[in-house]
């Protein structure tokens, strides 16, 4: 079965996935931000087990900079854990806990998709322009990403 598979291949995906299917997040939601993920840490695969490999700046499955990094890590201590890391992500669209809230109201109902309009592909670009904040020639690459797991997980 796909679960059986993800479980086995991609667990880090799975834990992922399956925690912002419990907030209740859309397939879409969570494949757009996965496939953000896939772009940041994963190699453009669903491997993202290697989270904390990059080396330069940024980290996390996010790969937060400067004052975002500090703030994960003042909260979580020096290694947060993929749960804590997704609460901080969900905290940061939210604006909560404490948090500065990192898009607008409207760019945040393209990413939750709360009327089930929105495809994988434009959560992802929506995600990577306005909460990534990526550089342009990034963007498009992340929208066949969140396709590919989308397909995955569905």
């Amino acid at each position: 079965t796909t679960t059986t598979k993800a479980i086995d291949k991609y667990p880090e995906a799975r834990l992922i996935w399956d925690t912002m299917r419990s907030w209740g997040w859309s397939p879409e939601t969570c494949a757009g931000i996965i496939g953000n993920m896939m772009a940041e840490i994963g190699g453009k695969t669903l491997d993202l087990s290697d989270w904390d490999s990059n080396g330069g700046c940024g980290y996390g499955l996010i790969q937060w900079t400067d004052g975002r990094r500090a703030t994960i890590k003042s909260r979580y201590g020096a290694y947060p854990t993929i749960e804590e890391q997704l609460l901080f992500m969900k905290d940061e669209l939210l604006g909560t806990n404490g948090t500065t809230k990192q898009v607008s109201q409207e760019v945040l109902d393209i990413i939750l998709n709360k009327d089930g309009s929105q495809t994988p592909e434009s959560v992802a670009y929506a995600f990577a322009c306005y909460y990534e904040r990526c550089h342009q020639n990034y963007r498009w690459m992340r929208r066949d990403l969140a396709r590919t797991a989308y397909n995955y997980f569905m």
